[in-house]
Order: structure tokens, then C-alpha cells, then sequence
């Protein structure tokens, strides 16, 4: 009797469980899912939030997005033009070139980076590591958005060294 009571509950939960195993494995992926998307809006926030730091800071709004891949690829190629087609296919990947585009336009001689743009590059590439280390899903548009603060900085970053007249 003491065995029937002992065993009772796990045979019960075996019993529900089993028959029911298909379905649950159907939701795993749902679940990631929501993780996913709980650091979708996380990142167009804090997205949001860099924007309007850009704006503070006096960042030109991104033109025709051309000075970035200009200035890391010697080509008239607009990032745009680079980073959408990457994007549609893997917004991870979209933000990675973004950032690698970004650091090579800053890293050839950065010089004096205000602190508020430092500030801004530094989310960036926090942002950027989440999304690549972690494997975390984005949609192609906050790819873009990405790319396009990139650009704003390569812009606000070159028009300050032209007028200290370093390029």
C-alpha cells in the first residue's frame, strides 16, 4: 500500500505528460520566441533612447547614408545599399557589419570622440554583442535603424575632423 501511495504521483504526472509530449515540444520554440521579442523591444528602446542621445548631442541626421561605407570600403556604395540586403536575410549579421563598419570608419584615427558620442558608440557595440554572442533574433527594420545611428556618428565624428582640418 505504502508503494502505491509513493509511486501514485509520478505515474500520474508520466501518464499526463507522455500523451502530451508533442504538444509541449511545439511550445518550446514559442517560448524562445517570447525571449526573442522581449529583447526586440528592449533593443528598439534602447534604440529609441541612442537616438534621442544622438539628437542631444548634436548628430547630423544620416543623409543619404553614403559617408560610412565610403569611408570604411573607399566606395560610393551606400550603407544602405551594403546593409539592407544583408539584413533581409539576417539582421544579426546586418547589425555585425554595421559595427565593423563603424569601428573601421572610427579606428583609423579617432582622435577626440566627444563623451556623448563615445557614450553612444559604446551602447552600440553593447547592443551589438548582445544580438551576435547571444543569438538574438532582431527584425531587418531595427537592423537598419542600427545602421543608420552608425552612420550618424561617422557623419558627426568626419564633420568635426574636417573642420579641424584632419581629412
Amino acid at each position: 500500500m505504502e508503494l502505491i501511495k509513493t509511486l501514485a504521483w509520478p505515474v500520474t504526472i508520466l501518464m499526463v505528460i507522455v500523451p502530451l509530449r508533442p504538444s509541449l515540444l511545439e511550445l518550446v520554440p514559442a517560448l524562445r520566441r517570447i525571449r526573442y521579442r522581449d529583447f526586440e523591444v528592449e533593443f528598439e528602446q534602447k534604440l529609441e533612447q541612442l537616438a534621442g542621445q544622438a539628437d542631444q548631442a548634436q548628430l547630423p541626421p544620416a543623409k543619404d547614408v553614403k559617408v560610412l561605407a565610403q569611408a570604411a570600403a573607399g566606395e560610393g556604395a551606400s550603407l544602405v545599399d551594403l546593409v539592407e540586403p544583408v539584413a533581409l536575410q539576417s539582421p544579426r549579421v546586418a547589425v555585425a557589419e554595421a559595427w565593423r563598419l563603424l569601428n573601421a570608419a572610427l579606428g583609423q584615427d579617432r582622435g577626440e570622440i566627444p563623451p556623448a558620442i563615445a557614450a553612444i558608440v559604446a551602447e552600440l557595440k553593447a547592443l551589438r554583442s548582445r544580438v551576435v554572442h547571444d543569438s538574438l533574433e532582431i527584425t531587418p527594420g531595427l537592423a537598419l535603424q542600427y545602421a543608420i545611428l552608425a552612420q550618424r556618428i561617422v557623419e558627426a565624428v568626419g564633420a568635426a575632423e574636417r573642420k579641424q582640418g584632419r581629412r
